[in-house]
């Protein structure tokens, strides 16, 4: 990758295993255990959800459901590989259009914070296992 992208602020460090927007047995399942292929792909993911969010709010704004569909669809599939289970349910509530007018904007701002709760959380996790790495290393 040529450019790093622009990392999340930080989250509450001390939240506890039970409030991590992600189970970290489920995505070691899914993705393995490879910290730098984990870390490529949050990358991957902070640089296409804002622009996945954005084009669900002008897909919204424009009546295009089809798009809002797809984007739910896209969006659904990048998060559910963490093994997030609330932006995974945000993502398939735009997916299947389970949302009332008065709800999008609810639903796609609810979703924004959960993604930026979700990457930040993922970063110090991916920073942790660095730490613990290096620490063991120099043993």
């Amino acid at each position: 990758m040529d450019e790093e992208p622009e990392r999340p602020e930080r989250i509450d460090p001390f939240l506890t295993e039970s409030d991590l927007p992600f189970d970290k047995e489920a995505m070691a399942v899914q993705l393995g255990k490879d910290p730098g292929f984990i870390r490529e792909l949050v990358d991957l993911l902070c640089q296409d959800t804002a622009d996945m969010l954005d084009q669900i709010e002008e897909a919204f704004r424009e009546g295009d459901i089809e798009r809002v569909h797809r984007a739910g669809h896209r969006l659904k599939g990048s998060v559910s590989h963490f093994a997030a289970t609330r932006a995974t349910d945000l993502a398939w509530q735009l997916e299947v259009l389970q949302v009332c007018e008065a709800g999008e904007s609810s639903t796609v701002s609810d979703l924004r914070e959960e993604m930026k709760t979700l990457t930040s959380s993922l970063y110090r996790f991916l920073d942790e296992r660095d730490a613990e790495a290096q620490q063991e290393g120099s043993l």
